[in-house]
């Protein structure tokens, strides 16, 4: 009998709390509470602990596995951005020796040393395509000054040569033909 009373008394207080423990003529259920309720409380603390530690194990886990991810982005993305310089170099300085400019030479000097590829690649394309346009427009000059036997026209073929506007000495060859 007794141990039926302890029994259902300690299912009573385990599911409904203490509430019992305030009503009048109950003192031994209060120190037969205060044995058992901390044992139960401290297996309710210890499994909420385990579970609150699994999920930080968890969490680090996917924590790590993201870093891991991470740094082999940040590594192969180093890599690609060697590739892309060095490729960048030897174009500028293929580039460079066939046009025998050194300024392509200068930007494939700062590529090497940490300058932006796609700036000086294009850099060096506009300045091919510049001196193709200038080399076009000597040529048309020439043509014409050959053509009509004017050493004026030729004068303005030298001087775009040496980097006078070539479209002002098109205009002019194109604009002031001999008469005849």
């Amino acid at each position: 009998m007794c141990k039926a009373v302890f029994v259902s008394l300690s299912c009573v207080l385990f599911f409904n709390g203490c509430a019992l423990l305030a009503a009048p003529g109950i003192e031994e259920a209060g120190s037969l509470a205060g044995v058992a309720v901390p044992g139960v409380s401290g297996a309710f603390g210890t499994e909420s602990t385990v579970s609150v530690n699994r999920s930080w194990i968890r969490a680090n886990d996917i924590e790590a596995r993201y870093s891991a991810a991470e740094l082999a982005s940040l590594q192969t993305q180093q890599i690609n951005n060697a590739r892309s310089r060095a490729t960048t170099v030897g174009v500028l300085e293929s580039l460079s020796k066939s046009d025998d400019d050194p300024e392509i030479a200068d930007l494939a000097m700062w590529v090497e040393h940490g300058g932006d590829p796609q700036y000086a690649l294009g850099t060096a394309l506009a300045r091919d395509k510049a001196d193709s346009s200038r080399a076009a427009a000597v040529r048309i000059l020439e043509n014409i000054s050959r053509r009509d036997n004017n050493p004026t026209i030729f004068e303005l073929s030298e001087w775009v040569r040496a980097g006078g506007n070539e479209q002002f000495a098109l205009n002019y060859a194109l604009n002031h033909q001999p008469r005849k």
